[in-house]
């Protein structure tokens, strides 16, 4: 009877590990339509609120969800980097490097890489993408321009 019980255990920590794993790995994965959404060429409109001067290039993000990459230009240099994590909600970024030239208007490529350093989650309306720190603050705007 012993034994049987200690089966009729494991069986049931073996479920509970399992449905663990299943919930966890479903929290994980990126929907087909936000992969869809989010692939392609963003320009920034804003930067912590503050709308991208028409004086200057804006901002552009170029994400890439199969390959786990982001690049484009902070509107004086180039940069690129990792996607560590994506769900239908998260956007965790590492690895961001990028090209370190002089600009005339530098305040704007250093706001936007602050804020590029600070995101955590992201939210697509109305054909724009948003993307916010841990603590829920819009750091970025952008709108999708595949014509590039």
């Amino acid at each position: 009877m012993e034994i049987l019980n200690q089966n009729i255990m494991k069986f049931k920590l073996f479920v509970l590990m399992l449905g663990m794993t299943l919930m966890q790995s479903c929290g994980n994965q990126l929907s087909k339509t936000s992969e869809e959404v989010l692939n392609g060429h963003w320009e920034a409109t804003q930067i912590k609120g503050n709308a991208i001067s028409d004086k200057v290039t804006p901002p552009t993000l170029d994400i890439d969800i199969e390959d786990h990459k982001i690049s484009g230009n902070d509107s004086c240099n180039g940069y690129m980097g990792a996607i560590q994590k994506i769900t239908d909600k998260d956007f965790l970024l590492g690895g961001v490097a990028g090209t370190l030239m002089y600009c005339e208007h530098i305040e704007v490529a250093d706001a936007f890489n602050q804020a590029l350093k600070e995101v955590a989650t992201y939210k697509v309306e109305e054909g724009e993408l948003h993307l916010f720190s841990q603590q829920g603050e819009k750091l970025l705007s952008f709108k999708k321009n595949d014509k590039q």
